[in-house]
C-alpha cells in the first residue's frame, strides 16, 4: 500500500536554554496524565500505569 506521510516542522531549530524548570508535577499526554512516583509498564500490546510497584 503506498500513503504518504507529512512531518511538520522538519528544519529543526536549536532550543534556547533558560534552566529553569519544574520538577514533580503531573503531565499529560495522548489524554493520560502521568502522576509523579507512579509507575508505567510497557509492551507491544500497551500501556499500564500503576500507583503500585507491580514487578
Amino acid at each position: 500500500m503506498t500513503i504518504g506521510i507529512r512531518a511538520l516542522n522538519t528544519s529543526p531549530v536549536k532550543s534556547i536554554k533558560r534552566n529553569i524548570g519544574v520538577t514533580d508535577i503531573p503531565v499529560k499526554f495522548g489524554g493520560i496524565t502521568f502522576v509523579p512516583d507512579n509507575y508505567v509498564y510497557v509492551d507491544a500490546d500497551g500501556m499500564l500505569l500503576s500507583k503500585q510497584k507491580l514487578l
